[in-house]
């Protein structure tokens, strides 16, 4: 009787799954927004192959206006399109979201940019995307050129996500000097957190698996030495009596 009651609610959820997966696609079809396989695309994840008539589509609407790809650095205003017909189809937990942003390298090379008639140069590309915590979604919605991270950019970024129903609760970055300097400035220290930007009764987690990474890198690049690697192993010992935080998010 207790496996019966088991598969039976398995199944359940199995329903409503799907169920929220055909009203997302329902609402995108409605919308007139996208193609039947450009929806297949975005309920399923899978790749597809397609069809001679999006590609001449694409093709066709490239040819007639260079606006209807033209997307300015800062928040990409089609992403937000996307992400707000999306939300309304989530459960709670798939609009859990985590903040990702780094740091692209782009040829520096001088560059002519017919659209906005303008000669354009830059050596990096700071990119953010919102990505579900706890399903497999993921949308670019941010980007600038040679611009690095700052509190007041991922305040704006946090707000916005925030204004279309996503519910931000972590945000993840490599450890380089210009985001350990950002996480300081926006008061990140023994703890490894920082206010909601949205909400003052929440906080927003910042996940540390790049500090665990260059730490084990460290360990191996100096497994020579034994008082070095003794040295890093009690710095580590110590992060994690002070913050537990750490320990708990990062225990691979």
């Amino acid at each position: 009787m207790l496996q019966w009651r088991r598969e039976k609610a398995r199944l359940l959820r199995e329903l409503r799954a799907l169920r929220r997966k055909a009203a997302a696609a329902d609402s995108l079809e409605e919308a007139g927004v996208f193609s039947k396989e450009q929806l297949k695309r975005l309920t399923t994840s899978r790749r597809l192959h397609w069809k001679t008539n999006d590609v001449a589509t694409a093709l066709g609407l490239r040819c007639v206006s260079h606006k209807a790809y033209r997307v300015n650095p800062g928040f990409i205003e089609a992403s937000a399109a996307v992400l707000d017909v999306a939300v309304r189809a989530m459960a709670p937990l798939e609009k859990l979201t985590v903040v990702c942003f780094d740091e692209v390298a782009l040829d520096a090379r001088f560059c002519y940019d017919q659209t906005a008639d303008q000669v354009l140069q830059a050596g990096k590309l700071q990119l953010v995307m919102a990505r579900g915590l706890c399903s497999g979604w993921k949308q670019p919605c941010f980007f600038a050129y040679d611009q690095p991270m700052t509190p007041e950019i991922l305040t704006r970024v946090i707000q916005r996500l925030e204004e279309l129903g996503l519910v931000v609760v972590a945000c993840v970055s490599d450890m380089g000097a210009e985001n350990e300097h950002m996480w300081r400035k926006a008061g990140v220290g023994t703890n490894s957190w920082i206010p909601h930007p949205a909400d003052s009764n929440r906080l927003v987690f910042i996940h540390t698996n790049a500090f665990i990474k260059s730490s084990c890198l460290l360990l191996m690049t100096f497994e020579s030495s034994n008082s070095c690697c003794l040295f890093f192993i009690i710095i580590i010992f110590n992060l994690f009596k002070i913050n537990t935080y750490l320990q708990r998010a990062c225990h691979n």
